[in-house]
């Protein structure tokens, strides 16, 4: 196995913890506050557990979510420099957040610091498992020996094929993040549907659609995964939810239904589900483009 480079990114990547523990891989926590008290979010949940994040949502208390410092990323990448390591960081979408600034920004300040060294940042275009199937991609390709360049081009190469389906119980989180209209969540609420959601290529959410109800929602997004899909039955599905595990099994058997075979499904961590709120759930796959 390649581990001449080290594998880094953020925990908004909603990555189960076994496939993260990888030597050479690592992961920048995530800063929020919840209900006034500061929580760094670790894939492994070790200072929040999801079950009690997505509890304190339902009682309402506020929730503010923020980038990680430059130091926490420089945190995370210098010991594999201090080893003589190379690193690639592949973060989440810029159009999203501020935290592949911080990171971009730190890994040039590293750079300077060991100048004898290769650091790569790849801004993934994506979110949640749809940063996290790129990160898989870079994980599997360094250990089938693609150097660090090998592997930042595939990278880059394939990004925009990651496609991002999702739908909410209620749009006024996604709202109040400023990244959906207040008007189109006024709407959606008014009138009962269920909105469904894209990434487009610009990085911006948009809405495309409306079901009545969860389950016609999920039908909606089996249907996008069967008509966008390159070979679907030879991929593997990234679906997350924010602790509505019975609807993501749902997802998934509908999804078997029309010829996928092999799924990673695991919750929404803190970060992202303080925007999309208790009962989202979303799909990300590899498709024909945005």
């Amino acid at each position: 196995m390649n581990h001449s480079y080290a594998i880094m990114t953020e925990a908004s990547c909603d990555l189960p913890p076994e496939c993260l523990n990888v030597p050479g891989v690592a992961v920048v926590p995530l800063p929020i506050v919840v209900g006034g008290r500061s929580y760094d979010c670790y894939p492994d949940e070790r200072e929040l557990k999801l079950a009690d994040f997505y509890d304190m949502l339902r009682d309402k208390q506020r929730v503010s979510t923020a980038a990680p410092s430059p130091q926490a990323f420089a945190a995370c990448a210098e010991p594999f420099l201090r080893q003589g390591m190379d690193v690639l960081y592949i973060g989440l979408a810029s159009t999203l957040s501020g935290t592949y600034a911080a990171g971009e920004l730190a890994m040039r300040d590293l750079a300077r610091a060991y100048p004898g060294q290769s650091i790569r940042c790849v801004d993934s275009h994506s979110g949640s498992q749809g940063e996290g199937l790129l990160v898989q991609m870079a994980i599997d390709a360094r250990a089938r020996g693609l150097s660090l360049e090998e592997n930042a081009a595939l990278i880059e190469s394939k990004r925009m094929q990651v496609l991002h389906c999702f739908t909410v119980q209620d749009l006024h989180y996604i709202a109040r993040s400023g990244r959906l209209s207040g008007y189109a969540a006024l709407l959606g609420s008014l009138l009962s549907f269920k909105p469904i959601l894209w990434l487009n290529r610009e990085g911006v959410i948009k809405v495309i659609g409306r079901a009545r109800g969860m389950r016609k929602a999920i039908n909606a997004m089996v249907d996008l995964v069967k008509d966008k899909a390159l070979d679907l039955a030879n991929q593997c599905i990234y679906i997350a939810h924010a602790d509505v595990a019975d609807l993501a099994a749902e997802l998934a058997d509908r999804l078997r239904e029309v010829g996928a075979a092999r799924f990673v499904i695991h919750q929404l961590g803190p970060a992202i589900g303080a925007h999309g709120g208790p009962g989202a759930l979303a799909v990300f796959w590899l498709g024909t483009g945005r």
